[in-house]
């Protein structure tokens, strides 16, 4: 059963210990492992989450976790509890499950049957991701690591965000790793400068270009961290182009005027001059699809097989 939406109570640790199983290994790396468990009493799954403590006294920790917990919305994942293992060395927190996997899954499978995916449909997430991060700078929390694999699908098209961090104090728990997320990366980010809330609008934009083009936005010539960072900072800022059979070998692909310009403003290198999530919700191609129907639990039932 999808979770991602529960609105049940916070499961404490004895909660954990009697009733959740484990039934798959999700994920696993220097940063935790994911795991996606059962309740027995229920049959509900979730994904439970082992983290390093590694920064941060426990009074912070539980500080962070108490505002997760009343974080409330459609395009956010649900937060069900946490608690420090005994001996204070990992952090077990459990998070509602979303059936319809990741948007990087969702990218790899869409890759996998050679097909494309439609503006109106890259649209309806944008709208998602744009809400959910509009609703967390609301409570003046940065995400920190918008990408395709921190943007979750419910079996219906819903769009959840996850691994968003309070302070920064989780964010080494967090996210997977810096190279993992790099690609998606605001410029300010990786010359390490100040940055506000406009970074996740930069990483927003990178991650539905990704989904639309079918491919990396960043040239394929580029070899090691080191170079992408620099191109980054300093190279062509990507951009929404329309594509002729001859260049995907698939079909000729045009994208409205009012999808491109917003995917410019939304990569201007400059954050101060990059739009807040509020602002891009309002822009004219978020505005007009909003008022469409999309069927996206169709959609999800077509990619998924």
């Amino acid at each position: 059963m999808d979770t991602s939406t529960n609105s049940a109570g916070t499961i404490g640790e004895d909660q954990y210990k009697s009733f959740l199983i484990d039934e798959q290994l999700l994920g696993e790396s220097a940063s935790g492992v994911v795991y996606k468990v059962k309740d027995t009493r229920t049959g509900n799954h979730f994904v439970k989450k082992i983290l390093p403590r590694t920064v941060g006294p426990a009074k912070s920790f539980q500080h962070e976790l108490k505002y997760l917990k009343e974080m409330d919305h459609r395009n956010i994942v649900k937060f069900f509890g946490a608690y420090i293992q005994p001996g204070g060395v990992d952090i077990v927190v459990l998070m509602g499950f979303c059936e319809g996997g990741s948007l990087e899954a969702v990218i790899e499978r869409i890759r996998k049957i050679n097909a494309r995916v439609s503006e109106p449909v890259v649209a309806k997430i944008g709208e998602g991701v744009f809400s959910g991060l509009h609703y967390l700078h609301s409570k003046r929390v940065t995400h920190r690591g918008i990408k395709p694999s921190n943007i979750l699908l419910s079996r219906n098209g819903m769009v959840k965000l996850c691994n968003f961090d309070i302070s920064g104090n989780l964010q080494e728990s967090f996210a997977s790793s810096w190279t993992g997320m790099d690609m998606f990366l605001a410029p300010e980010r990786v010359t390490g400068g100040q940055y506000s809330i406009t970074a996740d609008v930069w990483s927003a934009a990178l991650s539905l270009l990704t989904l639309a083009q079918n491919r990396s936005p960043f040239p394929e010539h580029l070899d090691g961290m080191m170079e992408l960072a620099i191109w980054i900072v300093k190279g062509d800022i990507p951009q929404l182009m329309d594509e002729t059979v001859e260049q995907n070998g698939l079909e000729e692909v045009k994208w409205s005027d009012e999808m491109k310009d917003f995917i410019s403003l939304c990569l201007t290198r400059d954050g101060m001059r990059r739009p807040k999530p509020s602002e891009a919700l309002n822009h004219p191609w978020l505005a007009l699809i909003a008022l469409q129907s999309v069927n996206m639990a169709k959609w999800m039932r077509e990619i998924r097989g």
